[in-house]
């Protein structure tokens, strides 16, 4: 009897054995399946951030802080002179600007380093693709953007939503200035505007600047001192620009 029964015994022991054994075979197999798998997918590329406008937000980093640089301008490489990023910028507006993105970039910073810096480094690569579209100094309207908008703080009658980064229109509370769609498009009016100015030649693009046709005469202010007591009231206007074009050459 005792011998019939440990025969038992053993049987049982071997079928659990067995199962325990199948259990783990199983759950072999299901992870030797899992990693096949993985191991044949293909990562998909992530694309680029884009803005509203479908420009590209510049990704790459300054090293040390984090703060991003804005990538030199694309499509525009014909235009681009031959003292790109050397010697000190010029006061004449219808001209070629000489500081590129990341110059530009770094002059804004170090005068307001809290500010958001993807968006300064969108704007500085904005003002030299515009201003070379249009051959005006992208470093006259960079630092007037600068001197107009407070260091991009507004704070006055504009206000950021309305992406003016030069004043335009702005005369009282009952006309705060033009708004536009996105900061390239205004930008590229900053730049239209200077371009009634600085010169006399027609535009290249199709006119967004609603108050271009209002410069009389055309080409009155061929360099930054011509602004003051045209562009605006202020006599110190000319000067004020000429300083920060001179803060500018150090970068």
């Amino acid at each position: 009897m005792m011998a019939v029964g440990m025969r038992f015994f053993q049987k049982r022991q071997f079928f659990s054995d067995t199962q325990s054994m199948k259990k783990t075979l199983r759950l072999f197999g299901i992870l030797i399946l899992t990693a096949l798998v993985f191991s044949c997918v293909t990562p998909v590329p992530v694309p680029e951030s884009e803005q509203g406008d479908g420009s590209p937000v510049p990704s790459k980093l300054e090293p040390g802080d984090g703060s991003p640089v804005p990538s030199e301008p694309e499509g525009f490489t014909e235009l681009i002179p031959e003292t790109w990023g050397q010697g000190e910028p010029s006061p004449v507006i219808d001209a070629p600007g000489i500081k590129s993105p990341y110059q530009l970039y770094q002059f804004f910073m170090a005068n307001r380093p809290d500010a958001d810096g993807l968006k300064v480094a969108r704007l500085a690569s904005y003002y030299v693709e515009e201003g070379l579209a249009e051959g005006i100094n992208s470093d006259v309207a960079f630092v007037q953007m600068c001197l107009e908008t407070g260091w991009l703080t507004f704070g006055n009658l504009v206000t950021v939503e309305m992406n003016n980064f030069c004043g335009l229109g702005a005369i009282d509370t009952e006309h705060p200035g033009n708004s536009f769609e996105s900061e390239r498009m205004g930008v590229r009016a900053h730049i239209q505007h200077l371009h009634a100015y600085g010169t006399t030649r027609e535009l290249n693009r199709t006119c967004i600047d609603e108050r271009y046709k209002w410069v009389n005469p055309r080409g009155k202010a061929p360099t930054v001192e011509g602004l003051s007591g045209t562009w605006a009231a202020d006599r110190q206007y000319g000067p004020k620009l000429l300083g920060l074009l001179s803060q500018l050459a150090e970068f």
